[in-house]
């Protein structure tokens, strides 16, 4: 069968609520592919939830803001909020990628 992937949803909301240990395990500029111009960065996340199934599994979330007005650093918890874009891809559907915006774990905390 062809195009399945169209009728495809993640829940953001239950995966991030079972998997809210989320450090940042590198950062690199997010480009496009064709023009090279710059979209904004790429952090490769690591969950750290050790009671899960995906512990120390890894995926990607691009964010619209450069890498030096991002003020987020390797091995920072962050939060993910306001996904735009969730992707599941991969030869068996394992692999996760966000478009979503992203805040310090203690700046979440700091606010409530």
């Amino acid at each position: 069968m062809k195009n399945l992937r169209q009728y495809q949803e993640f829940n953001h909301t239950k995966f991030f609520n079972e998997h809210s240990n989320l450090i940042v395990k590198g950062i690199a500029s997010w480009e496009d592919y064709t023009t090279k111009t710059t979209l904004g960065s790429k952090l490769s996340i690591t969950i750290m939830n050790n009671d899960s199934e995906n512990f120390l599994e890894t995926f990607n979330i691009k964010v619209k803001q450069n890498i030096d007005n991002l003020h987020i650093k390797q091995g920072e918890r962050i939060m993910i909020f306001d996904i735009e874009k969730a992707s599941i891809y991969g030869d068996y559907q394992n692999n996760l990628s966000l478009e979503a915006k992203i805040r310090k774990w203690s700046e979440h905390h700091e606010k409530n």
